[in-house]
C-alpha cells in the first residue's frame, strides 16, 4: 500500500505509465529497492497490459455486438487508458484517424511524444493487418452460427 501511494504521489496513475517509465524514474519511488526491482515492476505492468489487451480481443471475437471505434482503439498494442484519452482529446476517434495521420502531427495534436506517436501508429497498422482481420473472421463465423451462439459467448464473460 505504501508503494502504491508513493507511485500515485509521483504521478503514476495507470499501468501504461509504469510500463513506459524508465528505470531511472522508477528507482526514485520510495519502496523500490533498485534497478532490478524497477525493471521487474515495469515488465509486470507491460505483461498485464498485454494480457488485458488479449482478453479484450478474445471478447471482441465472441461478441454479437461489433466493437465501437473507441473499443477498437483500445485493442491496439500500447494504447492504454491514458493514450486513448490523449488521442481522443487530439481529435482522433478511431484507428483509421490514427493510421492516416502524419506521425509528427499525431504527436503534436495528441500530446504524445514523437516516439510514442510513431509506436502507436505502427501498432495500429499491425493491428489492422492482423488481429482486426482475425476479429472480423471470428465474428463472421459467429454470425453465421446465429445470434444464440453469440449470446452464449457474451454470457461466458
Amino acid at each position: 500500500e505504501a508503494l502504491a501511494r508513493a507511485m500515485y504521489r509521483l504521478g503514476f496513475r495507470a499501468l501504461e505509465e509504469l510500463a513506459e517509465a524508465t528505470i531511472e524514474e522508477l528507482v526514485t519511488i520510495d519502496g523500490i529497492a533498485g534497478p532490478e526491482e524497477a525493471e521487474g515492476l515495469r515488465n509486470r505492468a507491460a505483461s498485464t497490459m498485454e494480457r488485458l489487451r488479449r482478453e479484450r480481443i478474445a471478447a471482441a471475437k465472441t461478441s454479437f455486438e461489433p466493437p465501437t471505434e473507441r473499443d477498437v482503439l483500445r485493442l491496439v498494442r500500447g494504447v492504454g487508458v491514458r493514450t486513448q484519452q490523449l488521442l481522443e482529446e487530439g481529435g482522433y476517434r478511431g484507428i483509421q484517424d490514427v493510421v492516416r495521420e502524419d506521425p509528427d502531427r499525431l504527436a503534436i495534436r495528441s500530446g504524445l511524444s514523437h516516439k510514442k506517436a510513431r509506436a502507436v501508429q505502427a501498432a495500429a497498422r499491425d493491428f489492422m493487418d492482423g488481429e482486426a482481420k482475425e476479429i472480423e473472421a471470428a465474428r463472421a463465423a459467429l454470425m453465421q452460427s446465429g445470434p444464440s451462439a453469440a449470446r452464449v459467448g457474451d454470457d461466458a464473460r
